[in-house]
């Protein structure tokens, strides 16, 4: 016994060691290497500012210089020109100097800046903090073998090594330097309105109050009026909210009309649900040296821009391209019954909510039949297809009769206490397509009969048979 006990404080004796070793090696060698590591890490930044203190810069590039400045957290280009600037271009800047390490020193004091193309600079930055203290970079030319840059700190006689990604964060003309966007929100809940003009057709978006858009489309006696598609607006105000400038034309140009920008040309205004309304003119297609550009002017802004021609394609938009198309708008969870009529009979599934369980579908048949288990997927299915159903065109008014004064066909959707909550009817077919009409839609539809067939009109699919008894 004496000896096993001898044995256990050997063992918490040696263990007890164990974990002295453990901790003096993190404490004393693990966490020391680790700050000594980080400390010849900050040993290697050659500029020491905070970032948010910056208040000032100035960008040289190809022998022409931009001034910026920060005033109530917002970046101005205020030389050569005054416009707002790109504020993701100017991070980029900052956050580039601010992190910038010395990975290599080339010579200290050299004799020959020319030898590294620092004696006349391709590229400079100067960033001013609030204090006064300015950082300076300057880039030479490339060293081709490995393709790093040659870089000085203003005042000191040093000559280091930088790589391309540095360079390319700074090297950025005016163009780069200022902002190019051409609307200003964020989210499609930003906007309220939208009203496009264009020669081909002119058209009004507004959000009602449910959240949904009404259109407007034409003016005057011919406008026509109704519920737009959503997701067609989703589509307009995505492009608005991308638009870019891709170069500028010119600034304060004193004749707009030679450019298309005056009288009769096309415009866009948004209407925010906060701030000023933001509206943008534009000409039509041109082709400056072979391109096809819009030249774009923002209210307020004496600057002509160009960018690409997909904004036309983007904004021009037919009056049944914008129309609400879905023949059923109903909220899934209202429906508990769907009554399926046509040439094969009446199909008649109903729901049922079972205390504490999962509700139960049932299908019964105008013949009078018991009424039999559903498949709930195959009825799930089946509200999935008819959410999804939209019309392809709007029927030609005229002597064509549609056959909607005698169905072959109709699918109806009620809730709970059995009101009605979504109701089509189908007419004639007329080669690949069939007349309809909705609760939903204020004009006669033409649909593809292919997907009108595809609806169970039987039945059959919905039967839950059981099998073997089981």
């Amino acid at each position: 016994m004496k000896d096993f006990k001898k044995s256990v404080l050997k063992t918490v004796v040696a263990v007890l060691v164990l974990a002295g070793v453990g901790s003096y090696a993190y404490f004393y060698e693990y966490k020391k290497g680790g700050e000594e590591k980080k400390k010849e890490e900050e040993a290697k930044r050659i500029f020491s500012f905070q970032k948010d203190q910056v208040v000032e810069m100035e960008v040289t590039t190809g022998g022409r210089s931009a001034l910026l400045k920060k005033s109530d957290g917002v970046w101005k280009i205020v030389k050569p020109v005054a416009v707002d600037a790109d504020r993701s271009a100017v991070e980029g800047i900052i956050n580039a100097m601010e992190t910038f390490k010395v990975e290599r020193m080339i010579e200290d004091k050299p004799s020959d800046l020319s030898a590294y193309g620092l004696d006349v600079p391709r590229t400079a930055v100067m960033l001013k903090t609030e204090d006064g203290r300015m950082s300076t970079l300057i880039f030479g030319v490339q060293n081709q073998f490995d393709n790093t840059w040659y870089v000085m700190k203003d005042g000191a006689p040093k000559v280091y090594q930088a790589p391309s990604s540095v360079r390319n964060s700074i090297d950025k003309d005016l163009f780069a330097l200022r902002e190019k966007r051409l609307f200003f929100f964020d989210k499609d809940q930003d906007v309220k309105k939208i009203e496009v003009r264009l020669p081909s057709e002119v058209y009004l978006l507004e959000r009602a109050v449910n959240g949904d858009w009404d259109l407007t489309f034409g003016s005057g006696q011919k406008a026509r009026m109704g519920k737009a598609d959503s997701e067609e607006v989703s589509r307009i105000l995505s492009s608005l909210r991308s638009l870019k400038a891709s170069g500028v034309v010119a600034e304060n140009p004193g004749d707009l009309l030679s450019l298309g920008l005056g009288t009769g040309a096309g415009s866009i205004k948004i209407t925010k649900v906060s701030g000023a309304p933001e509206g943008l003119m534009i000409s039509g297609k041109v082709k400056p040296g072979g391109r096809d550009v819009v030249l774009v002017k923002r209210d307020g802004s004496g600057t002509v821009f160009e960018t690409g021609e997909k904004l036309i394609k983007d904004i021009s938009k037919s009056d049944f391209d914008l129309m609400y198309k879905k023949l059923f708008s109903f909220n899934r969870d209202n429906v508990s019954g769907i009554v399926l009529a046509s040439d094969e009979g009446i199909i008649t599934l109903s729901r049922e909510s079972r205390d504490g369980g999962a509700d139960v579908w049932y299908i019964s048949r105008e013949s009078g039949s018991e009424r039999k288990n559903a498949r709930s997927y195959k009825v799930a299915s089946l509200l999935s297809a008819l959410e999804g159903l939209k019309a392809a065109g709007i029927a030609g008014s005229g002597a064509r009769k549609t056959g909607l004064d005698k169905p072959s066909g109709s699918v109806t959707l009620t809730d709970g206490r059995g009101a009605v909550v979504g109701k089509v009817i189908f007419g004639k077919t007329e080669g690949e397509s069939i007349f309809a009409s909705s609760d939903a839609l204020v004009w006669v539809a033409l649909m593809e009969k292919s997907k009108v067939d595809e609806i169970p009109w039987s039945g059959d699919d919905f039967v839950d048979e059981p099998t073997d008894g089981k």
